[in-house]
C-alpha cells in the first residue's frame, strides 16, 4: 500500500466547493489503485471537516483518507518513507525548514509538474534547493513533455544536483476530467450529421504565437475567414499579451528571425482582433468549445503551443520536442478530424498514445517536415484541400469514434497514470 500525501500551496482551493471538485478529480482519477491519499490545505476553510458533501466524498472514495490544515508544523503527520505531491508554482513559499524535514523522514518529495519550455524559468529555485540542501536525489521533477531528442541538458543538471526529472504526460491525464465533462454535452444526433456542417474548419487563437499569427494570415489572404469559424483574440500593436510582440514590427522581426522571410503585417493587422458571435459573453475558458462551432464544422485546426525549435527551453534551435497539451485533444473528445500546426512528429506521439489521425483522408505528410516554413505551408494545402464528403465514409467515422472512445477511457487513462506514478512512487 502506498502513501501519497498531496499538498496545496498554491492557493488555487478557497472554498469547500473547490475543494470537493479537487477531490473528486483525485480520487476519481487514483480509482482502484492501492493507494492512500491525503490531502493538506495551506490556508484556512470553513471548517472543512463539518461540509457534508467532503464527508460523503470520504465514503465514496476509500483510497481519500483524510484533509488537513497544513502550517508546515503539520509535516510532523507525515510518516517517514512517504511520497509528497507538490506543485511547483509559487516554490519559495514553502520554508526551507519544511524541505529538509521531509528529507529526515526520508520522503520522497515529487514536483507537478513543469513544462520543458519554463524549465529555464525553474533552474534558479532548483539552484537554490541545492545550495540550501545539497544532494536533491529525494527530488523528482514531473516534466510534461515527451519524445525529447536531446537530454543532454537535463543530464547536466540531475548528474550536478542528483534531481530525478521524469517524462510524464501531464495533459492527456488532466484533460480527461474536462473532456468526458464536455463530451456529456455533445448531442451524438449531430455530431456526425453531415447537413449540419456549415463550415469549412474552425481554427481558435487567444494568443499571439507567431505560427498562429502566419496561418491567419494565410487564410485571410485566402479570402477563407468569412466562410469559417476562425478566432483571433489579440492585436499586433500593443499586444495585450505581454512579452509577446509589442509593435507590429516587432512581430516582423521575429518572424523573420524564425521563418528568415521579410513578411508585412500591417494590413493584416488592421482586421484584428477577430471574434466569434457570442465568443465572449462570461467565456474567457481555453477549454470551451460552443458545441454549436463544432457541429457546424467538418474540421479543426490546431495551433499548438510548441511549433518552432526556439519554442523549446534546453538548447533552443537545436533540436524539436513534442509536446501535446489540451489543444491536441479536442478533436478526439469533439468528434472531429484534425491539421495541427506543431513541431515534427506531433502526430506520431498522438498514435503512440493509442489514437487514431487521418492519414487516408488529409494530407499528413507534414508531420515529418522539419522545415517549418514548409511545414506550414503544407499545413495549409491539408487544410484547403479538406473535402467534407469523408463524413460519408464508415471507416472514417469509425476513427472519429475510436478517438473519442479511447479518450474517454477513464479505466485506460488510469492504469496508464498508475503505471507512469509507478515509476515515481514508492
Amino acid at each position: 500500500m502506498k502513501n501519497i500525501y498531496i499538498i496545496d500551496q498554491q492557493h488555487l482551493i478557497n472554498n469547500n466547493s473547490e475543494l470537493e471538485n479537487t477531490c473528486k478529480k483525485i480520487a476519481t482519477i487514483s480509482k482502484g489503485w492501492n493507494t492512500n491519499i491525503q490531502l493538506f490545505i495551506d490556508h484556512a476553510l470553513n471548517p472543512i471537516k463539518e461540509s457534508p458533501e467532503l464527508l460523503n466524498l470520504f465514503s465514496t472514495y476509500p483510497n481519500l483518507k483524510n484533509i488537513f490544515q497544513i502550517n508546515f508544523s503539520t509535516v510532523e503527520q507525515i510518516p517517514n518513507n512517504s511520497n509528497v505531491l507538490m506543485n511547483f508554482y509559487n516554490f519559495y513559499g514553502v520554508p526551507i525548514e519544511f524541505y529538509k524535514k521531509l528529507i529526515e523522514k526520508n520522503c520522497t518529495i515529487i514536483f507537478d509538474y513543469i513544462w520543458e519550455a519554463n524549465i529555464n524559468f525553474y533552474i534558479k529555485p532548483i539552484e537554490w534547493l541545492f545550495n540550501e540542501i545539497g544532494d536533491l536525489s529525494k527530488f523528482c521533477i514531473l516534466h510534461s513533455g515527451s519524445q525529447i531528442t536531446d537530454k543532454s541538458s537535463y543530464n547536466k543538471l540531475k548528474n550536478r544536483t542528483g534531481l530525478k526529472i521524469i517524462d510524464f504526460m501531464f495533459f492527456r491525464y488532466r484533460e480527461i476530467n474536462e473532456g468526458i465533462k464536455f463530451s456529456k454535452n455533445i448531442d451524438s444526433t449531430q455530431i456526425f450529421n453531415l447537413e449540419t456542417i456549415k463550415h469549412k474548419f474552425l481554427f481558435l487563437n487567444n494568443v499571439p504565437k507567431i505560427h498562429r499569427v502566419l496561418m491567419l494570415k494565410k487564410i485571410h489572404e485566402n479570402n477563407l475567414l468569412k466562410n469559417n469559424i476562425i478566432s483571433a483574440r489579440f492585436k499586433l500593436q500593443n499586444s495585450i499579451y505581454s512579452g509577446v510582440f509589442k509593435t507590429i514590427q516587432d512581430a516582423e522581426r521575429k518572424i523573420f528571425k524564425e521563418t528568415r522571410e521579410k513578411i508585412c503585417l500591417k494590413d493584416f493587422s488592421k482586421i484584428l482582433p477577430i471574434f466569434i458571435e457570442y465568443d465572449l459573453e462570461g467565456n474567457f475558458s481555453d477549454r470551451f468549445i460552443n458545441p454549436e462551432w463544432i457541429y457546424s464544422t467538418a474540421l479543426q485546426v490546431v495551433g499548438e503551443t510548441f511549433y518552432f525549435k526556439k519554442d523549446q527551453g534546453f538548447n533552443k534551435y537545436s533540436y524539436y520536442q513534442t509536446f501535446c497539451t489540451e489543444k491536441s485533444y479536442k478533436p478526439f473528445y469533439t468528434c472531429r478530424p484534425a491539421v495541427i500546426l506543431s513541431c515534427p512528429n506531433h502526430l506520431k506521439e498522438l498514435k503512440r498514445q493509442g489514437f487514431e489521425t487521418w492519414g487516408d483522408y488529409i494530407d499528413e505528410s507534414y508531420d515529418t517536415e522539419l522545415d517549418p516554413v514548409k511545414r506550414l505551408d503544407m499545413c495549409f494545402e491539408s487544410i484547403n484541400n479538406f473535402d467534407k464528403t469523408i463524413y460519408k465514409d464508415k471507416k472514417f467515422l469509425e476513427i472519429l469514434k475510436h478517438n473519442h472512445e479511447h479518450f474517454n477511457n477513464y479505466e485506460l487513462a488510469s492504469k496508464n497514470i498508475e503505471s507512469d506514478f509507478e515509476r515515481i512512487f514508492k
